[in-house]
């Protein structure tokens, strides 16, 4: 919600995704080692991959009791830009595979990666459970396999 002028609230539908598109975190998915990013070992930009979770949850959690073609539209181009960062073993983040590919798994207590899959994995739940036409859920069950995880069928 947002005030206005009159101090009568309003609420904005997009708001959240577009601070994630004006501060790099949809971005980030592109996987493009050229773009502009900041320092290295930035925890801001180590949790970039729960935010965009974060909001797909929000959505599939929306989506379940008010359908919105757009809003629908708008998180399957998220998930296919997320689906395709995933690398070929499964591992899922934005982080590490072009800032600091050497150090994937070496810190998991502190630099996020198991926080960042477990966002993952709770918004692609929420998503899939929103009855709609789910995306194809295999891009988490290969994140779940590099994790070390079992997963079983819904």
């Amino acid at each position: 919600m947002a005030r206005t002028s009159d101090g009568e609230p309003r609420y904005d539908d997009s708001a959240i995704y577009r601070q994630l598109e004006a501060t790099g975190r949809i971005d980030a998915w592109r996987m493009d080692p050229d773009r502009e990013r900041p320092r290295k070992r930035s925890v801001v930009t180590m949790f970039f991959d729960s935010d965009t979770a974060k909001w797909l949850e929000a959505v599939g959690y929306s989506l379940a009791m008010h359908p919105d073609p757009e809003l629908e539209a708008l998180a399957d181009r998220v998930i296919d830009m997320i689906a395709e960062a995933q690398l070929p073993d499964g591992y899922l983040n934005t982080y590490f595979p072009i800032l600091e590919p050497e150090n994937r798994w070496k810190n998991l207590r502190d630099w996020h990666e198991m926080y960042n899959a477990g966002h993952l994995i709770e918004g692609a739940c929420r998503i899939r459970r929103s009855d709609r036409q789910a995306q194809d859920p295999r891009c988490i069950a290969a994140l779940c396999r590099s994790y070390r995880v079992a997963v079983r069928p819904a």
